[in-house]
């Protein structure tokens, strides 16, 4: 031990630890065959074996590659990489230079490219298992399992078919929203008129907001009404006729 020169100890596990000239070498190596080494800032690797696991970086943050079992990720300043099965010679894979240009080919074996905000296909991005656009916000759609959203001016207008389940919107003028067997929702002039009906079997009910005088929701065995919301609130209680209130 040569304190801040170099020091080299094992611990109580019986794994050596390693360093020189103070944080700038570092050496691990254990029992169980993982190993860390360091020479910060310009390289660094770790290992796990036993779990498939292994990182290395490159002039901390600038750069990283990490493997976990079958899969890799690379990255470099704003350049990204994802190669998800190592064992095919096809993988799902995914090469970003955010937030500009994406290519990749997804689990189906579809290749996809977009530049943005001038135009492409995007896939499994965003929670969406497909985005197309032409010169983004003007016109864009996505599609997750059987929704298909189109989308002009996004946020602003935007139309949503699927199985049992229509939306359509014009922020923040009118939305209407119907989940068949579930709800049907809409709104006017947002914030200032909303309302909701459930039908759910299991959760029936509904109400209405006239913001800010008045709104009411009714659900099986109990009235809520709310005046000058949200100051002043009332739950009714139907069956017990119990009434409590908040301001």
């Amino acid at each position: 031990d040569w304190g801040f020169l170099a020091s080299r100890h094992p611990d109580l596990h019986g794994d050596w630890h390693t360093k020189v000239a103070g944080p700038f070498f570092e050496a691990v190596a254990t029992t169980n065959g993982q190993s860390l080494e360091a020479w910060r800032p310009f390289y660094a690797t770790a290992e796990y074996p036993a779990m498939g696991r292994a990182n290395h970086e490159y002039l901390w943050p600038i750069a990283q590659t990490r493997k976990i079992g079958d899969q890799s990720v690379w990255r470099c300043l704003i350049f990204m990489g994802f190669n998800h099965d190592l064992t095919t010679n096809q993988p799902r894979q995914r090469t970003w230079i955010l937030p500009f240009y994406f290519s990749g080919r997804d689990d189906t074996g579809a290749t996809y490219h977009a530049v943005f905000p001038f135009g492409g296909s995007i896939h499994e991005f965003l929670g969406r298992d497909e985005i197309n656009f032409v010169l983004f916000p003007l016109y864009s759609t996505s599609r997750l399992n059987d929704l298909r959203t189109r989308n002009w001016l996004w946020p602003f207008i935007s139309v949503t078919h699927g199985e049992g389940t229509y939306r359509f919107r014009v922020l923040p003028f009118y939305a209407h929203s119907v989940r068949e067997g579930q709800y049907d929702k809409k709104f006017i002039l947002w914030p200032f008129w909303s309302q909701v009906h459930y039908s759910d079997p299991h959760h029936p009910g509904g109400g209405f907001m006239l913001w800010p005088f008045y709104g009411q929701v009714k659900v099986p065995g109990q009235v809520t009404r709310w005046y000058l919301p949200p100051f002043l609130a009332s739950a009714n209680s139907i069956a017990s006729n119990a009434v409590s209130s908040s301001c």
